[in-house]
This record gives C-alpha cells, structure tokens and sequence, in this order.
C-alpha cells in the first residue's frame, strides 16, 4: 500500500505541474492588459508600469512562471489585483462554501444513488427496476444547471418551501467561523436554528449538484451487482439456503463496490467544475463568484490560484478513491505487494 501511495502521489505532482503550466500560460492568452484592467483608465503610465513589475509581468514568460512556482512552493498564491488581498485569503472565505455544497451533494449521491442500485438489481426486469432504471437516465442526461432551474420553479417559487438565494436567511447572523461550512460551525456554536436555516439553503443546491452523479452512481451499481450474482460463488450461496438478503449484502456488495467506487469518486470530483453553474443559478457566495470576476478583471494570480486549487481537489479524491479500491480488492493488494 505504501508503494502503491508513493507511485500516485508522485503521479498527481506531476499532473498538477502540468495543469499549472497550463493554466498559468492560458490566463495570459486573455486579451488585455491585467495592471491597466486592475488601476483603471485614468492611472498614468508609471502607476501601471509599477504594478507591472510587482507582478512580475515585466519578465519574460518563462521567468514569470519559474517565479510563480517559487512562490506557490512557500504557500503563496500571491496578490488578487480584484479583491486587493492574498488570494490565499481569498481562497479561505469562498472555498468552504463551495466544498460544503460538493461534500453534501456527495452525500446525497451516495447515500440515494447505491441504494436505488441496489433495489433495481434485487427486482430485475420488474417494474421496480424500470422505475430505478428510468430516473437514473434522467438524472445522467440532464445538466445540473437544469436540475437547479427545475428545482428552483417548482420548490421555492410554485410551492414555496425552500429557499433560493445565499447560505442563510436575512436577519441571521452566521455562527463564528471554525471550519468555513456554516452546518458544521452552526453545530458545534450550537446555534440550532442557524443549522436548520443552512440545512434550507442547501438542499436546493445539493439535490441538483448530486442528481447527475446519483443517477450514475445507480446505473454502475446495478450492472455491477448483476455481473457479481452472476458469479459461481453467489450460485452456491443460493445452493446453501441463504436468503436474498444476506447474499447481497455479505458476499455480493464489496466486489461489486469497488468499480463503482471508481467511477463515483470521478463524480463527486467532477461536482467541483460542475457547482460554478448551480453557484450562479442559486447565488451561492463560493469558488463561481470569485472566478467569474477574476476572469472579468483578468486578475491571473486568482484564475490560476483557484484553478490549482481545483485540480489539487480533483487529483486527491483520485488519490483516496485509488486507495479504497486497492483496499477492497484483495487481488489488488497483492498486486500492489508484488510490484506487478
């Protein structure tokens, strides 16, 4: 296991060095000029030339990049010529709205996406089945972003139940700030009707975030559980008596968990990209917010910050996932073992 975590983590620096060579050349392919764009025009030439030099854009690309990866190496992300701050502080005040919006839709994923699997597996080619069949295919092939603009006309505006815009209601405080997730600060401030009011604000949000993952989630683990029943193994549990139940869930479930496991933890990642369009569909203040302004104010230190940042999120749930399926599966173990 531990070779196996030094080979990925090796993996994942490299493709993260890849990505922000990337990014950092495609932010300065954007037309304009960032330190003109951040002072305005009525700054004089000498005003915009310093800033310049502050950001190191008066060097020639390479030299910039070698420069910026100096500093990314310290922590620092530098300065947002948008928000006059750190973007690294920038980072600490949108990024755990937009993670706690990802860590419920992936639980929601989770928690309604292998079930409704499972159910469909149990009562193949029955009704059950096509039922579950039926709205996982509608979850897969509807955009979040449209989920979020159903959700929204038939919940908030139609019936009126839940809200729609922002984290918390006007008129409440948020509780002190711990981890950044207001569920999570409002429960250990115990501050009950803040966490209920952000339980509201986010089931909106997190429903659309997860249905495209939780049909997928579903599909995958349908067909994998039937390939698994299929299996000599399960046909001589069957023999033995044991009931339809207790064959699922002991001898059926974790083979059949590890393919799945793969190709949700590539879902749950790929929430982080897909959240900017429920952001701006729900007003919500994360990651979408900061990036659409950065970009419209071509402040490169924030657009290549914040897509580092979505990369390293991305790379480490590949990371975990790689991990938890080795540890599932016993052949990989020893696979991982024997250096094959």
């Amino acid at each position: 296991m531990g070779r196996a975590l030094f080979r990925r983590l090796v993996w994942s620096l490299g493709v993260l060095f890849g990505v922000s060579l990337l990014i950092f050349v495609l932010a300065r392919v954007i037309p304009g000029d960032p330190a003109r764009i951040a002072l305005g025009p009525m700054a004089t030439e000498e005003q915009v030339e310093a800033l310049r030099r502050a950001l190191y854009l008066d060097r020639p690309l390479p030299l910039q990049y070698v420069e910026f990866l100096r500093r990314v190496v310290r922590g620092d992300l530098g300065f947002s010529t948008y928000t006059k701050r750190p973007v690294v502080e920038d980072l600490r005040e949108y990024l755990p709205a937009t993670l706690e919006l990802v860590f419920v839709s992936g639980f929601i994923m989770v928690a309604l996406g292998l079930p409704l699997g499972i159910v469909a597996a149990h009562f193949r080619d029955r009704w059950p089945d096509a039922l579950a069949r039926v709205l996982a295919l509608l979850g897969v092939v509807t955009p979040s972003f449209v989920w979020a603009i159903f959700l929204v006309l038939i919940f908030s505006y139609a019936l009126g139940w839940l809200p729609v815009m922002g984290r918390l209601s006007e008129g409440l405080s948020p509780p002190p700030r711990v981890t950044g997730f207001l569920t999570i600060d409002a429960v250990l401030a115990r501050d009950w009707v803040v966490f209920v009011d952000a339980l509201r604000h986010l089931a909106l949000p997190a429903l659309a975030l997860s249905l495209s993952g939780l049909g997928q989630a579903a599909r995958l683990a349908r067909t994998n559980l039937l390939e698994t029943f299929a299996k000599p193994y399960i046909e001589l549990a069957r023999a033995y008596g044991l009931s339809p139940f207790a064959i699922a869930l002991k001898y059926a479930l974790r083979p059949a968990m590890a393919p799945t496991l793969t190709i949700m933890g590539l879902d749950f990642a790929a929430m982080l990209g897909s959240a900017f369009l429920v952001e701006a569909v729900f007003n919500w203040p994360g990651l979408a917010r900061y990036m659409v302004q950065a970009t419209l104010y071509k402040d490169l230190n924030a657009i290549v910050g914040t897509a580092l940042v979505v990369a390293a999120f991305f790379l480490a749930v590949n990371l975990l996932v790689d991990l938890v399926v080795v540890w599932l599966n016993p052949r990989l173990r020893i696979q991982e073992r024997e250096g094959i």
